[in-house]
């Protein structure tokens, strides 16, 4: 994105700055402070559009095992500190969908806000939960990741985005409402003499 916009920043850099980890990834927290920390001398602004939060995560949880228990499926349990990866794996993706579509307004808003930012030519930063939604190329693991969507197809509700998994995962597309059902957040980052 910051190449995008002609700031001379690279994931390397970038990395480093926010001490990325081999075995443990990038937090999205630390990710959001050191771009905001970059973002007067850069010239850009960010924004959360969709925040990630225990609270909020802890009542899916909840919403879940209600559809969990109405449908005879295994309720979900977590210790403290609670394990997000075993706890998404252990939940039925058909369930895990129907709880997140039940929060229309935050899928209506969703769908709103990327349509938005695409049409004005910003692309998105999306943090998921990969290893729920079956992907082509397929994605090995699972656990949060985070990627750029770059289009929104409103005819086939699909949504475009690309991956640094690797070579194939460059541009690939999602139905809408898996892109939903797997999303831990939403960033806009734009040069600050955009108006919006």
């Amino acid at each position: 994105i910051l190449r995008y916009y002609g700031r001379d920043l690279d994931q390397h850099e970038l990395a480093q700055l926010v001490q990325t980890s081999a075995t443990k990834g990038t937090d999205p927290e630390t990710m959001v402070d050191v771009l905001r920390k970059l973002s007067v001398p850069l010239g850009f602004k960010i924004q959360e559009i969709e925040q990630f939060t225990v609270p909020g995560f802890l009542r899916l949880v909840a919403k879940y095992n209600v559809l969990a228990r109405a449908s005879g499926k295994a309720v979900i349990t977590y210790g403290n500190p609670i394990d997000l990866d075993a706890i998404y794996q252990a939940m039925d993706i058909a369930l895990l969908r129907d709880v997140r579509l039940k929060q229309k307004a935050g899928y209506g808003d969703f769908r709103a806000c990327v349509d938005k930012y695409i049409r004005l030519g910003l692309p998105l930063v999306w943090t998921v939960v990969v290893g729920k939604i079956a992907e082509q190329p397929a994605i090995q693991g699972s656990g949060g990741h985070m990627r750029l969507i770059v289009g929104l197809n409103q005819r086939t509700a699909e949504l475009l985005y690309s991956d640094s998994w690797g070579p194939g995962h460059e541009l690939k597309r999602m139905a809408l409402e898996d892109a939903w059902t797997i999303t831990h957040g939403l960033y806009l980052i734009e040069p600050r003499h955009t108006t919006l």
